[in-house]
């Protein structure tokens, strides 16, 4: 919860930033809370204030206070004095360093105002540890250099900021990070689907035996380096036919090496079919939305060849590597779905796997979910079906 004191201050949106812009003459609080509580150890806040009107101010005079508070105010945890000369040379972020010395503290973070100027102040102060780079932390500024797709995006990139991703610039790419796993966002689905895999934490999962993940369309390796995380999980093995995708994948996965040593990429997709396979692809995006589905549809598409392997052989291959480790499946194939269930099906193979996660697609006018998850449940699986009452959706299957 953030509040803001609309007697001294109104709210703008400045490009996906919510600021306050406060009124000479007029002082207090203009924000507080967010009544946070926090683990014990070290932190660092900090306070994004710019100057709009600093006219009737020495470069002495104080004209606004930052400070962190716990106890309803009442205790102070750290405080910094901010003077109009520093606003004036150009100094617009403010740091404090405090301690949580017990779980019990209910934190805020406030900044009031002299009314001797009129003051910018982002209503949004990020929260770190002490360690982190206050660069890591601080949302880029747009410029004449920023780079096209952050002009484009800045207001979801700003949103997403706010959700504690990190946003960065290095040279023409823009670098988020999120629970410590960095990625190029590129296009505008990146942005769009890391909400149900960071935030939503769809493919999220805890158990104490060893595993292997099986992760069919891996996109640009999100999931894949979210799994890698996990203790328990001892390998993934992922699996992207579209080659610029895959690229795309491995070029995130050198911004994370230590993840990428779990991590077996193939540009290889799966399906009912092995060998070179020329598909009509409907899509063009590089995000992971064109699938190996042909689409036929008034000849659509563009002709396009990519390697394939029968989901059957692939899963042999990888109990035959790992014998005694459960294997867990993530499928996510825009529609190809339905061909490597019934590959696996008609292989007798669904048994040698403990757990499915499968987002499914509604582009089959006579197929549905319901036609995935029929052969789990005669397999012997307990379903659990998440999937909205039209449209695409999730499941898990579990032996």
């Amino acid at each position: 919860m953030k509040l803001l004191n609309t007697h001294i201050a109104s709210e703008k949106n400045i490009h996906g930033a919510r600021v306050a812009q406060t009124v000479l003459g007029k002082e207090g609080h203009v924000i507080w809370g967010p009544y946070e509580t926090r683990a014990p150890g070290r932190y660092k806040v900090i306070f994004c204030i710019s100057g709009i009107d600093l006219t009737g101010c020495a470069d002495g005079d104080c004209v606004a206070i930052a400070d962190v508070a716990c106890n309803n105010g009442q205790d102070i945890l750290g405080v910094r004095y901010i003077a109009a000369g520093e606003l004036r040379a150009g100094q617009t972020h403010f740091e404090i360093l405090f301690s949580a010395l017990t779980n019990k503290y209910s934190v805020e973070y406030r900044v009031s105002v002299q009314g001797n100027a009129r003051l910018e102040i982002d209503t949004y102060r990020p929260v770190t540890d002490e360690a982190t780079l206050s660069s890591d932390i601080i949302f880029p500024k747009l410029d004449e250099n920023s780079p096209t797709f952050f002009r484009d995006n800045i207001d979801i990139l700003r949103r997403w900021y706010e959700s504690d991703f990190r946003v960065m610039i290095k040279g023409d790419d823009v670098i988020m990070t999120k629970d410590g796993i960095s990625f190029y966002a590129k296009v505008r689905d990146d942005i769009n689907l890391i909400g149900e895999i960071f935030l939503e934490k769809v493919y999220r999962f805890e158990r104490r035996r060893p595993t292997v993940v099986m992760d069919v369309g891996m996109n640009i390796g999100l999931v894949s380096m979210q799994f890698a995380k996990n203790p328990t999980v001892q390998k993934i093995y992922s699996f992207e036919p579209f080659p610029s995708t895959y690229d795309r994948a491995i070029a995130n996965l050198s911004l994370n090496p230590e993840l990428a040593k779990k991590i077996i990429p193939s540009n290889i997709g799966l399906s009912d079919v092995e060998g070179t396979i020329t598909f009509n692809v409907f899509d063009s995006d590089d995000s992971g939305s064109r699938s190996t589905r042909d689409t036929d549809i008034d000849g659509a598409g563009i002709p396009t060849e990519l390697q394939m392997e029968t989901a059957a052989t692939a899963l042999r291959r990888i109990r035959s590597l790992h014998p005694d480790d459960d294997i867990i499946m993530k499928i996510d194939c825009e529609g190809a779905e339905y061909n490597i269930f019934q590959n696996l099906h008609d292989s007798g193979l669904l048994p040698e796997v403990t757990m499915f996660m499968v987002e499914w697609h509604e582009i089959h006018r006579d197929k549905n979910q319901r036609h995935l998850i029929a052969p789990l449940v005669e397999a012997g699986f307990t379903v659990f079906d998440r999937s909205p009452p039209s449209g695409n959706g999730f499941f898990y299957a579990i032996k």
